[in-house]
This record gives structure tokens, C-alpha cells and sequence, in this order.
């Protein structure tokens, strides 16, 4: 996921990497472009999801249902989980 390009889909935005960062987040609702949104420039972490009991399952490379982790700037952020992951169009 780190070594080439792909867009995360979430219910709302869809995050745009970069060789492992983020260049780019895009409103699903509206289309336009979140530049100031706060995952812009984070490097992609690692990948999570909650299992049926609330505990976290090991991290992992993103996969349809995960949330992921970005970090940049000092600080981190976590999507909500992803519904597809896809190729730039």
C-alpha cells in the first residue's frame, strides 16, 4: 500500500495516497476537494478494526471494513472504517 497509489473510501471523504501519504481528501457528498482537512500530508500508519467484543484486532495492511491511522504534523489521525479501496482514476 506504501509503494503505490490509492484512494480510501469512506462513507464521507475519500482519502488519496500517495505512496504511503496523504495528498488529498475529497468530500464524497460534494465532490470538492478538503484541503485544509487535517489527514492532508499524513503518512498512512497502519490499519485496525474492532472485532464483535470491542477489542482491536492486530494492525494489518487496510482492508474494506478497517479503520486507518495517519500521522503527520505531531499529531494522528483515524478514519472511519473504509468501505473500498480503490485505484486513482
Amino acid at each position: 500500500m506504501r509503494d503505490r497509489n490509492v484512494v480510501l473510501l469512506t462513507a464521507t471523504a475519500a482519502y488519496h495516497l500517495a505512496q504511503g501519504r496523504c495528498t488529498r481528501v475529497v468530500c464524497r457528498a460534494t465532490g470538492r476537494d478538503v484541503p485544509e482537512h487535517t489527514a492532508v500530508g499524513m503518512d498512512l500508519v497502519s490499519a485496525f478494526r474492532l472485532d464483535g467484543i470491542g477489542e482491536l484486532e492486530a494492525p494489518r495492511t487496510p482492508a474494506a471494513g478497517d479503520c486507518v491511522c495517519l500521522f503527520g504534523k505531531g499529531r494522528s489521525f483515524v478514519t472511519a472504517p473504509l468501505e473500498a479501496i480503490q485505484e486513482p482514476h
